[in-house]
């Protein structure tokens, strides 16, 4: 009877979850993970033989679940009572920091990657001899710290693949070591502890690097010109950790005077803030800087004899870009990401007088879009 009355209990509570499942909204934002969540999947009978149907009906299950995120710290908060190092996604280091588990490299796509670069390089040669190529690749949080990562935690080996770089690009790019750099510094205060991008800080000391290695001073970056515009940044790691119980990061930026003549525009001239405060009150905090990623910006400053700068870049960029600003009459940033023209077309409507790609390391060696540089 017991087994019995245990079984209808049991019965009756999985009958009672699928339809308060079903009765749930169907979430298409998640502010938490910040990313899309699957929606329910086109129902048609070529979707279902060709099997994309219940695989998307799978990740649809798994992302619209009822109290997902409840669960999902749930799960982490066991995980680390037993002692494990990390959730598949994410290692948990010392003193609060978080880092991403590596994903697998091709070393295909690394090579294509290398073999575009250097053609584009000759192209670039070809229509603005005068034109200086620099590469500025910031190195995983893993690489700067690794005495903060878990015991034997597996990590990409960015020394090799940076001397590999070295190899193919030597006397074309101007390289910039940002590992060997950041080792004089204080390392911990590079990188958020919830995020993988570097700090302003960060970003500061690589931009610094940069202007010495083409040989210029750079701009020094007061205290006066310090600014911490939060102190509540959760960043991506955060979110994929499922739980995490240490502090905030800080968000500092560079403030410019008032009266710096600077203009930022996007697509079609639109306007984009070199700060957008509204990011704040948001979880994607790191948007603060330019509103986010955008396909093609352009930053416009008087500054005498200023030069013009073409940025090829990832999001890494984000925060260095606005010290630049103070060094160049003209920047034009492209996101390969979302930007589908040829680069070589805008390298000859720009007629830049320097280009500069900067990437997270990683990004660099794997972003699909970088092979088509050579594209006209």
């Amino acid at each position: 009877m017991k087994e019995k009355r245990r079984s209808l209990l049991l019965m009756g509570s999985l009958v009672i979850l699928a339809l308060l499942n079903a009765l749930t909204p169907v979430r298409g934002f998640s502010p938490k993970e910040n990313r899309y969540l699957q929606t329910f999947p086109l129902l048609s009978v070529p979707q279902v033989f060709s099997g994309t149907f219940g695989r998307e009906y799978e990740v649809f299950s798994t992302d619209q679940f009822l109290f997902r995120d409840g669960w999902t710290g749930l799960k982490t908060l066991t995980d680390r009572i037993l002692g494990k190092k990390d959730n598949g996604r994410v290692y948990f280091g010392e003193k609060d920091h978080l880092f991403a588990v590596p994903e697998e490299l091709s070393p295909e796509r690394f090579a294509a990657n290398l073999s575009a670069l250097v053609k584009f390089q000759e192209r670039v040669g070809e229509l603005l001899p005068h034109t200086t190529l620099s590469a500025l690749l910031v190195p995983d949080k893993a690489t700067v710290l690794p005495e903060l990562l878990p015991a034997y935690a597996p990590v990409t080996e960015e020394k090799k693949l940076f001397q590999q770089i070295q190899r193919e690009l030597e006397g074309l790019f101007t390289l910039v070591d940002l590992q060997e750099i950041f080792q004089g510094f204080p390392k911990e205060d590079l990188y958020y502890r919830t995020d993988h991008h570097w700090t302003t800080g960060g970003a500061y000391l690589a931009y610094g690097a940069y202007r010495r290695a083409l040989g210029e001073t750079p701009k020094p970056w007061t205290e006066a010109e310090r600014q911490e515009v939060t102190k509540e940044f959760f960043g991506t790691l955060q979110r994929k950790a499922g739980l995490y119980l240490g502090l905030p990061d800080v968000i500092e930026a560079m403030a410019l005077p008032e009266d710096f003549p600077l203009r930022v525009t996007g697509e079609e001239g639109k306007v984009i803030p070199l700060y957008e405060k509204s990011f704040l009150e948001k979880t994607d905090k790191y948007a603060y800087f330019f509103g986010g990623d955008h396909a093609r910006m352009e930053i416009t400053a008087e500054v005498p004899q200023g030069k013009t700068l073409l940025v090829v870049k990832d999001s890494f960029a984000n925060s260095l870009l606005p010290f630049l600003a103070r060094d160049y009459a003209r920047i034009v940033v492209l996101d390969l990401r979302y930007y589908g023209p040829s680069v070589l077309d805008a390298v000859k409507d720009v007629e830049p007088d320097e280009i500069l790609f900067l990437y997270g390391l990683q990004n660099f060696t794997q972003q699909a879009q970088l092979s088509l540089l050579g594209r006209e």
